[in-house]
């Protein structure tokens, strides 16, 4: 009867981790899937009706500043008097340049200049997700910021199902001893988040790679429409 009362902390707290680790991890789910999908997305051609503008992603809480895009795209929708899907030609608003630059600070975005070359009018190729038009991109890409919510969720669910799940205290030394399996584990879920603060490291070297001309060459650059395009498309 002792040890069941002395484990039940343990076990509501082991809960709460587990808990807190699928809400974390969940948080990058839907950047990283459509992140991986949108270099299959159908592409149009938007217009930058503001420079700055914060992301709306409500997963990011930094809310970078990009410029905000006005685009158009056929939706289907349910008609409410013959109960049968149609089409419809929709206008959205993007706000997401790249879900490459997920995990970035607003400083961080400041720094590419987006704002200074993608003035109002600017036309822009953008990429959308047919089945879902609302989400967009300019530039396509994974989301390799997402790969830290991941490893600090799954960090979290095993420390939190070893802690919760084992019979003795693995923090203790001797409980350690008892359970090595268990500790193991604890201890690979430990490293696991420790080592998910470097990604955002890695995230900015990746997208901070070369000279300013040569950043400028890669995220802006094929994505300006110019005047030819545009009157080709017509």
């Amino acid at each position: 009867m002792q040890q069941h009362v002395a484990s039940a902390p343990r076990i509501v707290m082991g809960i709460f981790t587990v808990f807190a680790g699928v809400l974390y991890g969940h948080t990058g789910f839907d950047v990283f899937i459509n992140g991986y999908k949108s270099k299959n997305w159908k592409q149009t051609i938007g217009t930058v009706v503001q420079e700055e503008g914060e992301t709306y992603n409500p997963y990011d809480p930094n809310k970078l500043i990009v410029p905000t895009i006005q685009y158009n795209a056929d939706q289907k929708v349910l008609d409410p008097d013959t109960n049968q899907q149609v089409t419809i030609h929709r206008q959205f608003i993007n706000r997401n340049y790249s879900y490459s630059f997920f995990g970035l600070s607003r400083k961080d975005v400041k720094e590419l200049k987006l704002t200074d070359h993608l003035i109002p009018n600017t036309k822009v190729k953008l990429f959308y997700d047919p089945q879902d038009p609302k989400e967009s991109v300019v530039v396509p890409g994974m989301s390799y910021g997402t790969l830290q919510t991941s490893a600090l969720g799954i960090g979290c669910i095993l420390s939190g199902l070893t802690f919760g799940l084992a019979k003795e205290d693995i923090l203790s030394w001797s409980g350690l001893r008892k359970n090595k399996l268990a500790g193991g584990i604890f201890g690979f879920s430990m490293l696991l988040m420790l080592s998910s603060f470097s990604i955002p490291v890695f995230v900015k070297r990746q997208v901070f790679e070369g000279t300013e001309e040569e950043r400028k060459a890669r995220w802006i650059d094929p994505y300006i429409v110019k005047a030819e395009e545009t009157s080709s498309n017509k």
